[in-house]
């Protein structure tokens, strides 16, 4: 499937996939696995395919969040994440070409986040060069539904890539999300929430500045 540019600019997050997680059994993320890889092979409906990824996506975190590493549904869940890791890009791009961007920013998120989970954090997953374009339209999408805590987690891999395209809109994003946070400290609003930001603030915009100052020519 050709590859377009993702749309950024994401002002709300609603639809069918937008639920929250809640810890599963895994044989509930085994059925959504199942019923997954039967509509795959069977090049069922897209949108139906993908949603069911993404519920397949859920179930399977859930499972991680619920257990320890060592038990055999841990494992199991983790192996299968591995397995739909790459479809997670292919669906953030069928649904941001059909024009359902909450959808796709979701499943994008969900591309980013396997690789930085705790339960994978010794391993590598391959990452094509379309990568930095998945990392920035997550971040920005996310940023444009106030998530501001996850979207520095974004833009911080954002930079950890290398890639210089949208590297100033980066530090943009990153002033707009410190000067809130002191808006809310000086109208003593969501200050715990503000508290909480306020290293991973000062971690993006200074700490950064200085790994991806410009080289001299």
């Amino acid at each position: 499937m050709k590859k377009q540019l993702l749309i950024v600019g994401l002002w709300v997050c609603s639809g069918m996939l937008c639920q929250p997680v809640q810890a599963q059994s895994v044989d509930k993320a085994n059925e959504e696995y199942k019923t997954f890889v039967r509509l795959n092979n069977e090049n069922g409906d897209k949108g139906t395919l993908y949603s069911t990824l993404y519920s397949c996506y859920k179930e399977y975190v859930a499972v991680l969040s619920s257990l320890k590493s060592g038990n055999p549904s841990y494992d199991q869940a983790k192996s299968a994440l591995r397995d739909i890791y790459p479809y997670l890009q292919q669906g953030a791009i069928y649904n941001s070409q059909k024009g359902s961007q909450q959808n796709a920013l979701l499943l994008a998120q969900a591309y980013i986040d396997v690789p930085l989970m705790e339960a994978f954090r010794t391993e590598t997953f391959p990452k094509d060069n379309y990568y930095p374009t998945m990392v920035y339209f997550a971040a920005s999408g996310t940023f444009n539904i106030k998530d501001y805590e996850k979207a520095i987690v974004y833009f911080q891999e954002y930079l950890r890539t290398g890639e210089q395209k949208n590297r100033k809109d980066v530090f943009t994003y990153g002033k707009s999300m410190y000067k809130y946070q002191e808006l809310c400290i000086s109208q003593n609003s969501a200050r715990r929430s503000s508290e909480q930001l306020s290293f991973g603030f000062q971690s993006f915009i200074h700490g950064n500045q200085l790994l991806h100052r410009p080289q001299r020519q």
